[in-house]
């Protein structure tokens, strides 16, 4: 099979999926932009993506990231009163951090011509880390954001930060989401340019 033809298969399978996925509400709906303008071009397919997001997330000490467990996630604009809400309901003794996560995107790319276009948007759009994550059998292209908090907020069942610090946790991961959405419209921008 011709390298075309298996990257078209392929691609055809991916944006099968996609749309089930999309359909169903299980993809945040602030990268749907970003996913269609970029699937719509030849060459290039998303295989998995978030648009950032603000989590408290459960980590054993010493364990091994399939060890971690998602408490609480939004993609979007977090309150105060949500995030005290999600506190209060966590009933571990093992530590929770408060984290906001930037975007990441991967993309399976036809060849090395299309995988350096899309470095070079991505890094016009201001993104830093962008680069080739695999080129075994397929090329993907992993682009990611630099806009991130990651803080210890509990531990053995205690709250480790006052209510005033958490406000303005809350404010500075408000911050970030703003930026990591402004990369988003620069990077959807430099896309349309492929």
């Amino acid at each position: 099979m011709l390298i075309d033809e298996k990257f078209s298969s392929r691609k055809k399978n991916i944006l099968k999926q996609l749309k089930h996925v999309i359909n169903n509400q299980e993809t945040d709906s602030d990268i749907t932009p970003l996913l269609t303008e970029l699937n719509k071009k030849e060459g290039y397919v998303t295989t998995s993506s978030c648009s950032g997001r603000t989590i408290l997330i459960e980590i054993p000490p010493k364990s091994k990231k399939k060890e971690a467990r998602i408490i609480w996630k939004k993609h979007t604009l977090i309150t105060f009163s949500e995030l005290k809400e999600a506190i209060t309901g966590i009933k571990s003794e093992k530590p929770i951090w408060f984290m906001t996560q930037p975007v990441i995107l991967h993309v399976l790319v036809k060849d090395l011509e299309h995988a350096k276009k899309i470095i070079l948007a991505a890094r016009k759009a201001g993104f830093k880390k962008v680069g080739v994550l695999s080129l075994s059998g397929k090329i993907v292209v992993q682009i990611e954001g630099h806009h991130f908090i990651s803080l210890k907020i509990m531990d053995k069942g205690n709250l480790l930060v006052t209510d005033y610090y958490l406000k303005d946790l809350v404010k500075e991961a408000n911050n970030k989401l703003h930026e990591i959405k402004r990369f988003l419209e620069r990077l959807i921008e430099e896309i349309k340019k492929l």
